[in-house]
């Protein structure tokens, strides 16, 4: 029965004389109000959205949502016919953000629960990719472990691809420790059913450098803000989720 009260499109109710206008105020900022609360950018939620199709295929404006016809004052029934975003691939829901500079700059993704590989799964890294920063030579300390790793922004966990865009030069320590914490903790909400809303971007220092200084993970759920971590990209072991 809820459901099919959702499904039809109301008029918003237009203000009266006697609507109390500090309240109204109140209202009518309540999205702006809580993207500030929740540190969500516009190209985050641009693209987080995106996976959610208004009907008839209509395109979120740059602040919030495009105007509705079927919910113009005077009323009129609607039917919303969106579908689960779950239910479309992930090249719709994974976006991996054009090379600068020829490096990598991060990806967003709505990432499911059918996107979280089965645990023991192999890492997806047969073909050869470029990957900014990389060295061709010795990779390898004293005791014989990498010091570096091709480092996924969106997990390979999570099926986020092997290409240039989505792979940066990370410390081995860094990728084993800061970011899998928060890795691990997505994969808790994905097992429970619970899409999670992705977003890591990397962070350069001056200059030119090839190797980002550290990664923002931010993720959320329909329950909220599940974290918003910047890891640092050292030879150090991190607790961070």
């Amino acid at each position: 029965m809820i459901k099919a009260v959702l499904r039809v499109v109301h008029a918003r109710p237009t203000s009266s004389k006697d609507t109390d206008a500090e309240h109204q105020a109140f209202v009518d900022n309540s999205m702006t109000r809580s993207q500030a609360e929740l540190e969500v950018t516009q190209e985050e939620l641009r693209g987080y959205f995106k996976s959610f199709p208004r009907a008839g295929g209509q395109e979120f404006a740059d602040g919030l949502l495009a105007p509705d016809p079927a919910a113009a004052p005077g009323g009129g029934s609607g039917t919303d016919t969106r579908d689960d975003p779950c239910d479309t691939s992930r090249a719709e829901r994974y976006n991996y953000q054009p090379l600068r500079n020829g490096r990598p700059d991060g990806a967003t993704g709505l990432i499911c629960p059918a996107d979280l590989k089965p645990k023991g799964s192999k890492r997806d890294d047969g073909a050869a990719v470029s990957v900014s920063g990389f060295p061709e030579g010795n990779n390898v300390d004293a005791s014989g472990k990498p010091i570096y790793n091709r480092t996924h922004i969106i997990g390979d966990m999570f099926h986020g691809e092997w290409r240039t865009e989505n792979l940066f030069t990370g410390y081995d320590r860094m990728n084993k420790s800061g970011m899998k914490r928060c890795e691990n903790k997505m994969a808790k909400q994905l097992r429970a059913n619970n899409p999670v809303f992705y977003s890591g971007q990397l962070i350069y220092g001056a200059g030119n450098s090839a190797i980002p200084e550290s990664i923002r993970m931010t993720a959320y759920t329909k329950n909220g803000r599940l974290f918003d971590v910047t890891v640092q990209n050292s030879s150090d072991w991190q607790t961070t989720c």
